[in-house]
């Protein structure tokens, strides 16, 4: 039993599944790659099912939009598309967009929705090389998601020194 003191992260299930090799998480874009665009199609299914008012044709336009990548999350027991974070990264402007997150109705409370959030802020620095990092969350947020945007927002605008 966990005493009150104790703090178990949102995402420790996931961190949990990734040191087992359960998940693993690949950045996807479209680069006529066979298996790149097998977990894009997935990815914009998951979307679409995920977000039900969203045009199923602006949610493909984007996801396979080549100035657009993914941050896709796979088990890998049979390398299937769990969910995943659709963004463009602007560099000159230090900033990355979030287009659509989103974890299959199956898989969602596990922490991988933050899990993810956790990988896309690392990506991000990488990309950015340690600058001044804001994330911008603005095309569509599904009723059903404003609560994990809210929360994500508050961790997601921050300086690095």
């Amino acid at each position: 039993m966990q005493s009150s003191t104790e703090f178990v992260s949102r995402d420790s299930r996931a961190k949990q599944e990734e040191r087992e090799g359960i998940i693993k998480f690949e950045v996807v874009e479209n680069d006529n790659q066979p298996q790149s665009l097998i977990y894009l199609t997935a990815l914009k299914n998951i979307f679409s099912k995920q977000l039900p008012e969203m045009p199923k044709e602006y949610i493909a336009r984007l996801v396979f939009d080549r100035k657009h990548k993914s941050l896709a999350l796979i088990r890998t027991s049979d390398s299937v598309a769990l969910g995943g974070i659709c963004f463009r990264s602007f560099s000159t402007q230090s900033f990355l967009e979030i287009v659509f997150c989103a974890v299959t109705q199956s898989e969602q409370e596990k922490g991988y929705g933050s899990h993810m959030m956790n990988h896309l802020k690392v990506l991000n620095r990488q990309i950015q090389n340690n600058r001044l990092l804001y994330f911008r969350v603005i095309k569509f947020v599904y009723l059903y998601f404003n609560a994990f945007y809210l929360v994500q927002i508050g961790v997601l605008t921050f300086s690095e020194h």
